[in-house]
Formats: C-alpha cells, sequence, structure tokens
C-alpha cells in the first residue's frame, strides 16, 4: 500500500503508515485453507483447499537504477490442474498512478521468475502474475478496473487491465458468506473517513469523535463475536482467530490512537480479544495433551500407526487431517527405541 504523498510525510506519520501496512498484510498470514477460500473469491476462482498449496514469494525488487520496489503481497498456488501467481495491492487513497507501479510488480516479479528458471528455453516468457488492487475506504471516484495503454513503436497497442475490489461495498454478512473471513476486520475502517473530517476541528468536535469512537467500538465488539463464531463452528481455526483478533485489536488502536486517543477503549478492546482466545489456547492445550497420551499408550501396546489413527479419531472425535497431524508431530517423541 503505497501513495504518491507518502514522501512528504512526517517521521510520526510514516510510522503510523507503515503500522497501518503491516496490519492489513497481517490478514492474509491466516491458514491455508483460509487463505485459499479467500483467493477463490478475490479471483473468481475454484481451487481445492485439499490440493493446493499457497507459497508467499518474494515482494522485493531491484531496478536497474538500484531503487527497491516492494509489492504488497504475492502468493503462489499450485494444485493438480493450475499453478497461478497473484498479486494483491492495497489502497487507501485513489492513485492515478497505481496501474503504473501495478505494471511494474508484476514485470519485476515475471522478470525474476524467468531468472530463476532451471530450463532453457527457445523463446524468452514473461508469466505476469493475477493482480488486483483492494481499496479499503470509500471513494466514490473509483472504477471497478484500472488500466493503461502501452503503445509500442509499431503502433501495436496492448491494454493492460487490473480490476478492483472495494471492500466498503463488504458488509460484515457478506464478508461471511463468501469466505473473506481474514477481512472482517476492515469493517472498522468504514469510519475513518468521518474521523479524520472531526479532526480538522478537533478542539470544537471533541464530542462528536468521542461518539464516532464509541460506533467504531460497537462494531469493534461485533467484529469479535463474528470471529468467535466461525471459530466455534469450525470455519477457521484458533490460529485464524487469533490473526484476526490482532488485526481487529491493532486497528482499533491505530484509529483511536490517530483520532480518538481514549487509552481506557484501547484495554477494553484488548481484554475483549483476550477473554475469546485465552479459553481457546487452554482447551486446544488440553486436547494436544489428550492426543499425547493416545499415542503413548497406543506404541506401548505396539499398535500400528493406521490403528493409532483411528483410535485419536474415535477417542478425540477428529477427522482424518486433524488426527494426522497429531501423530506426524508427536508420534517419534514417545516412540521408545
Amino acid at each position: 500500500m503505497k501513495n504518491k504523498e507518502n514522501s512528504n510525510k512526517s517521521p510520526k506519520q510514516k510510522t503510523e503508515y507503515i503500522k497501518l501496512d503491516e496490519i492489513l498484510k497481517s490478514l492474509f498470514t491466516v491458514s491455508n485453507k483460509v487463505l485459499i477460500n479467500m483467493i477463490n473469491t478475490i479471483f473468481h476462482e475454484n481451487y481445492n483447499t485439499k490440493d493446493t498449496t499457497i507459497t508467499r514469494r518474494n515482494t522485493e525488487f531491484i531496478t536497474p537504477e538500484y531503487n527497491v520496489l516492494k509489492a504488497d503481497l504475492i502468493l503462489e498456488l499450485k494444485s493438480k490442474k493450475k499453478n497461478q501467481d497473484y498479486h494483491i495491492e492495497f489502497q487507501t487513497k485513489n492513485d492515478k498512478t497505481m496501474i503504473i507501479r501495478m505494471f511494474e510488480y508484476g514485470f519485476s516479479y515475471a522478470k525474476q521468475k524467468y531468472d530463476q528458471r532451471e530450463e532453457n528455453d527457445e523463446k524468452i516468457l514473461f508469466y505476469m502474475p493475477k493482480s488486483i488492487v483492494m481499496y479499503i475506504e470509500e471513494n466514490k471516484n473509483i472504477s471497478d478496473e484500472i488500466d493503461m495503454i502501452i503503445v509500442f513503436p509499431d503502433k501495436q497497442e496492448v491494454t493492460f487491465k487490473v480490476p478492483v475490489m472495494k471492500c466498503w461495498e463488504y458488509s460484515t454478512q457478506k464478508m461471511i458468506k463468501n469466505k473473506l473471513y481474514p477481512l472482517l476486520p476492515l469493517q472498522l475502517f468504514n469510519l475513518r473517513k468521518e474521523l479524520i473530517k472531526l479532526n480538522k476541528e478537533k478542539t470544537e468536535n471533541e464530542d462528536k469523535i468521542t461518539e464516532q469512537m464509541q460506533k467504531v467500538m460497537q462494531i469493534t465488539k461485533q467484529t469479535i463475536d463474528e470471529t468467535a463464531k466461525l471459530e466455534e463452528n469450525k470455519e477457521i481455526k484458533p490460529e485464524d482467530m487469533h490473526t484476526i483478533l490482532l488485526a481487529i485489536s491493532n486497528l482499533f488502536q491505530y484509529l483511536n490512537n490517530k483520532y480518538g486517543n481514549d487509552t481506557k477503549l484501547n484495554e477494553e478492546v484488548e481484554i475483549m480479544t483476550k477473554t475469546l482466545y485465552d479459553p481457546v489456547v487452554e482447551a486446544r492445550g488440553i486436547r494436544i495433551g489428550e492426543a499425547k497420551g493416545i499415542i503413548r499408550t497406543c506404541i506401548e501396546f505396539k499398535l500400528e500407526k493406521d490403528e493409532i489413527l483411528n483410535k485419536l479419531k474415535s477417542n478425540l472425535n477428529i477427522d482424518d487431517e486433524k488426527a494426522n497431524k497429531y501423530l506426524n508431530d508427536y508420534y517419534n517423541e514417545n516412540k521408545k527405541d
């Protein structure tokens, strides 16, 4: 997420910008299943979560002038039927040069992949990633896609297009319906525009700012509750819930510190997220202890691995994937020579 005006920001503003950037990127550190489902929605794909791998790719590129280009996020998805790279950029402002940067990022990444190829192709092939710009703040002037025309010396013209995702158009329920679970924290951002407006005359608008922060607090509570329901219904893992709750807490603090500055609200949100997550962590620890005990007992009775798997599934009421994970994680440490 980069805007042209960032070079003119004060050190404090740059620090705040970097923090916001990192919060947004953290939304994509969820488990593979959750991330793949989100990619399916964003890019209109149909990857099977069971046979698809996902890999984060390098996002920093050195230009011939030794400058550094840094994209927000590039992911490689591989399945039995398809292998594709995906490039995502976050934006808050409507920047007309965004399409140029998208081309630079895509071209730089394609060149990097070409340079790292193993086979010697007769033709030079650059595979551009499939890209999208995610605008997280409402702006009526943002269109459904951004584009530019590349004109070659022979007058050949090629149009480079990138679709746009307008995050503010997605309500909480619409995000949940489309399995955009990691984007739930962005609901808090819907009220930033009004906070910015009120802060231009902060002294005169103190009561209105307090009222607006209470609205942000209400949305925060609702988003936390929805996240907890997703974990309870096994739509996301406890680790995913932690990632989302942490983003909610950090995003609330970012907005509150920048526009509201009520430390009590920060503490309240922190307590809310901690109260939800700690019992889940404790329960997970208990479950791991139970799994270790079952594996240890089965090994003592000299049961084969497939028999241990069946014991784990029946005793803990878990599926094949979870049983295999427990076995892979804890079999060797309990096996005696």
